[in-house]
């Protein structure tokens, strides 16, 4: 992971510049005035990684249907292990990138790989996953169903560069991300026309990094809402519609509290989408429609993105 930087100019035919100081001496070359990212303080943009992720994941699924009722189960138990090295950002001063001889301004200061200060990479991880689910057939129009999950995900790289002990290891609470979720609904269809409603509850672990911020999060998030959906067809008519209302907030932060009880970054409060459409002998056209409420731009909540409809 190596960055360099240029200066180009903008508009059309935009090209590579040359930039030359008060002494007429040239300070890039064909557009390149930097051996890294100096406008960000050559902070975290050479980075070498050396890494490797073994998983072995049993699953089993069961399921049972007596007609107008049926439930089905599944579970998975997630066992890994990483194992490597990586290195970040080290400075030389007069370093010949080009090998021609001679050190041009651009390579008095170049950003390398830090390989004689390469950190390890040591542990493991497991968890369990499942998912258990039911349908119930009310009547030949109507039915119920209900579902209860729990999955995770298992942080790579991105744990690399902050999260990582001297040792290689990590917690077992920043390896791991878990996300909960029940969600029970009804669905009702009766010649064309078919309606869905479902409600659902989620809880969210996150551990991740932020390269443009250059910060990491450790987040919990808690939500839950209702989601609505239809469709319509009639001969060659066709109206399909969804709206799904979303109470979202940051439940921790342990790098920032003052966080804690915000809405989480661009989750509007309400999206929908709608699609009336007409198919006819030998052609089809139809509109699409979608939109959302405002959201917050960052978890500060201190400004927010209007809503807005896509047509």
């Amino acid at each position: 992971w190596t960055w360099n930087s240029y200066v180009q100019s903008l508009g059309r035919n935009s090209r590579l510049l040359n930039v030359v100081d008060a002494s007429g001496v040239s300070r890039s070359q064909n557009g390149l005035y930097a051996y890294g990212t100096p406008f960000w303080g050559d902070c975290c943009i050479t980075r070498s990684y050396d890494v490797r992720y073994d998983v072995n994941a049993p699953y089993v699924a069961l399921t049972f249907d007596s007609g107008k009722f049926s439930i089905d189960g599944s579970l998975r138990y997630d066992m890994g292990n990483a194992r490597g090295s990586y290195s970040g950002t080290a400075i030389a001063q007069n370093l010949d990138v080009n090998g021609d001889g001679v050190i041009q301004p651009v390579e008095q200061r170049v950003a390398t790989v830090d390989t004689a200060n390469a950190r390890p990479v040591d542990y493991d991880w497991n968890y369990l996953s499942y998912s258990f689910g039911s349908n119930y057939l009310i009547n030949d129009d109507l039915g119920a169903f209900a579902r209860i999950s729990r999955g995770a995900r298992a942080n790579a790289d991105r744990l690399l560069f902050g999260v990582i002990r001297d040792d290689g290891s990590v917690s077992s609470d920043e390896g791991v991300n878990v996300v909960r979720q029940a969600e029970a609904g009804l669905k009702w269809r009766r010649d064309g026309l078919s309606l869905f409603a479902t409600a659902f509850s989620a809880r969210t672990e996150e551990q991740n990094y932020e390269v443009t911020s250059q910060r990491f999060f450790n987040r919990s998030y808690q939500a839950h809402g209702i989601e609505l959906e239809a469709s319509y067809r009639y001969e060659g008519f066709t109206l399909n519609g969804g709206l799904t209302w979303t109470d979202a907030e940051i439940s921790k932060d342990q790098i920032t509290p003052e966080n804690t009880g915000n809405v989480p970054r661009r989750q509007a409060d309400v999206v929908w989408q709608l699609t009336p459409s007409y198919r006819g002998d030998g052609y089809q056209f139809g509109v699409n429609l979608i939109g959302t409420t405002d959201a917050y731009t960052q978890d500060s909540n201190q400004l927010k993105i209007p809503g807005y409809t896509q047509v």
